[in-house]
């Protein structure tokens, strides 16, 4: 489990710590630092591993996600894109970006097992070189395992990814049972009884995402609600990459509130099984829900500000208070400053 996260020049957040629990809820306004601190907890375990999601590792996937026109480069990893290196804290785990020119150097606080790695200075630490993220050729490591406990990062904005994902690895998700078992678990929450998943030609021959129902007839995903096609698509890459750590931004998003309880029931699963879960939202209801299903839930309410990330730990039975006083945590200038 990871307890603690600190940051240091990473993307807009130029200092700040953060205590994490099993199931952990960020709530705040807009650019309050909320995706910046789930974005860091994906890359935390390696830059240069593999997801499943298209393209492949974790640094090519934010920098395709972050891309606005043709540029390339992963230098938005920096603060204000010119500070000369970045951290992200896993506990007592450092992943240190160095900039180097248009490129970021990818270096360690520790040497990994089973492996020797380059060993360098920074700042006198004895650091330990990863690989380069560069502009020119693809990424270059020297090492994709893990440094801390493994995450998977789920959002709206990375659905398309997602589904390049599941058709290039579809016989394999499919062939271990994960598809019927989620068409299954769907089925429960609306009013259609679907017994499968596939990827099978649609008009045009072109493929996409069907649900199949009992009688053999097909829906296509996109066609049950934008609702159902995330949290499907979302429980795919969930069983079949099994993370330690679930991040999921902006939770609420096309959830209606069934779905939504659905989703509260499957975290209070995870942390049953020991798993980990760092969610996002702008939800005050949301915030409700999941605390009644998880009951030592935490809620942090975060700001940043002048890039200082704070943040204040509040209770659910002080937030429904506040609510029913009007105040608005998500705006919490007032109680941080």
């Amino acid at each position: 489990m990871i307890r603690k996260l600190r940051l240091e020049n990473f993307r807009g957040v130029v200092e700040g710590e953060i205590e994490l629990d099993r199931l952990t809820i960020l709530v705040g306004a807009n650019n309050s630092g909320k995706t910046t601190i789930l974005e860091a907890l994906f890359l935390a375990p390696n830059p240069f591993r593999a997801v499943p999601y298209f393209p492949m590792t974790v640094a090519e996937l934010l920098a395709t996600y972050h891309r606005a026109l043709n540029e390339m480069g992963y230098t938005f990893l920096v603060n204000k894109y010119t500070a000369e290196k970045a951290v992200i804290g896993v506990d007592d785990t450092e992943i240190i970006f160095r900039k180097v020119g248009p490129h970021l150097d990818v270096y360690v606080n520790y040497q990994p097992p089973k492996i020797v790695l380059e060993r360098n200075t920074i700042n006198e630490k004895e650091v330990y070189y990863v690989g380069r993220l560069g502009t020119v050729r693809p990424a270059e490591t020297h090492y994709s395992g893990l440094f801390t406990p493994n995450t998977l990062m789920l959002s709206t904005k990375l659905i398309g990814f997602a589904h390049e994902y599941l058709r290039l690895a579809w016989i394999e998700i499919s062939n271990k049972g994960y598809t019927a078992a989620v068409a299954k678990d769907v089925s429960r929450y609306v009013a259609e009884d679907y017994v499968n998943l596939t990827v099978e030609p649609f008009i045009g021959g072109e493929l996409s995402l069907f649900a199949m129902l009992s009688d053999g007839t097909r829906v296509r995903l996109s066609d049950l609600g934008a609702g159902v096609h995330l949290y499907v698509v979302n429980r795919l890459l969930y069983e079949h990459y099994r993370p330690e750590v679930v991040l999921w931004d902006d939770v609420e998003t096309h959830l209606n509130p069934r779905l939504l309880s659905h989703v509260a029931e499957w975290f209070a699963d995870l942390v049953d099984e020991g798993r980990q879960v760092v969610v996002s939202t702008h939800s005050l209801e949301a915030v409700k829900t999941l605390t009644t299903f998880v009951e030592d839930a935490t809620v942090l309410v975060t700001l940043l500000r002048d890039g200082v990330l704070k943040w204040m730990r509040v209770k659910p039975d002080k937030l429904r208070k506040w609510s029913r006083a009007g105040i608005d945590p998500r705006y919490a200038e007032v109680f941080l400053l």
